[in-house]
């Protein structure tokens, strides 16, 4: 009887930590997550566990937020105990940012492992960068992100068919919160450029899958990111001949080259090349001869 009691009092200290208590009540209510009926947190535990966790049975994809709410929960739970034992405290709209961004670069990690996962075993040539089709151009992005890093680094590179260097853009930053935000800031940089530089009829190739999914509209867009998303899919649009397309990283290592070398910059300007600079030579070389250049 004792220990059924004991049970029975934990499970109320976990409903009330995660679903009731006023600070958790509060980052619900900032969070994307639909609110249960009369904004009331049920007593049962099981019940509001039910409730986030099946979501997407009544409501669509882009509106359920499923891959969110486990980060809700770590982050909670994260904060009570530095909140405990460090006495830190972190705000409703700091929590959910941050559980935004997990949950972001957690669904990018993802769709990486799931393309090494993929891979085949064979001795096949590894996938390299293929040129476009004559009268196309080819503008691959790149972000160079590590969240124990202060800074960002962002590339991009326009091609011709014969692999030609046309455009290149490189700009170091700070302050994007996750792998996905450095990828779409980098897209959506060359795509202005691109479009500036008044160049029609270019594939835009990108790595990160989970941001072309979001721009395609079959992922829901996070709350953090649907402002760079929406100015991505206007510059679209407006430029029909434009489009964006997923490539894997075995594909993108002159960009991501582009990207790296932006962690040196000394400040935040961007950079544009029209010819090759001496640090990119050696990895664009590399690509040439899948292109019937040497």
């Amino acid at each position: 009887m004792i220990a059924a009691l004991d049970v029975v009092q934990k499970v109320k200290r976990v409903n009330h930590i995660l679903f009731q208590c006023p600070y958790a009540r509060l980052i619900w209510t900032t969070s994307p997550i639909h609110a249960p009926p009369q904004c009331l947190m049920s007593d049962s535990l099981y019940y509001n566990l039910h409730r986030v966790l099946s979501l997407q049975e009544r409501y669509p994809p882009d509106e359920a937020y499923t891959d969110l709410v486990p980060w809700l929960f770590w982050r909670l739970w994260k904060n009570r105990n530095e909140f405990l034992f460090q006495d830190k405290y972190y705000s409703a709209q700091d929590t959910v940012n941050k559980a935004i961004e997990n949950t972001a670069e957690w669904m990018s990690r993802q769709e990486e492992n799931n393309i090494e996962v993929k891979k085949p075993t064979s001795n096949k040539q590894p996938v390299k960068w293929k040129p476009p089709i004559q009268n196309w151009t080819k503008c691959n992005t790149d972000g160079a992100w590590h969240k124990n890093q202060q800074g960002q680094g962002i590339g991009w590179i326009s091609r011709d068919h014969t692999g030609r260097l046309l455009w290149a853009g490189a700009q170091r930053f700070e302050g994007l919160d996750s792998h996905v935000e450095t990828e779409a800031t980098a897209l959506n940089w060359a795509i202005k450029s691109m479009s500036r530089l008044d160049y029609s009829q270019v594939i835009f190739e990108t790595d990160a899958q989970v941001l072309v999914k979001m721009i395609e509209g079959v992922k829901e867009i996070w709350p953090k990111l649907k402002p760079i998303i929406q100015d991505i899919t206007h510059s679209l649009k407006m430029n029909s001949s434009f489009k964006v397309e997923f490539f894997s990283r075995d594909g993108n290592k002159t960009t991501y080259k582009i990207a790296k070398e932006a962690f040196s910059f000394m400040n935040h300007v961007p950079k544009l090349y029209s010819i090759v600079p001496s640090w990119l030579k050696p990895v664009l070389e590399a690509d040439m001869p899948y292109v019937g250049l040497n």
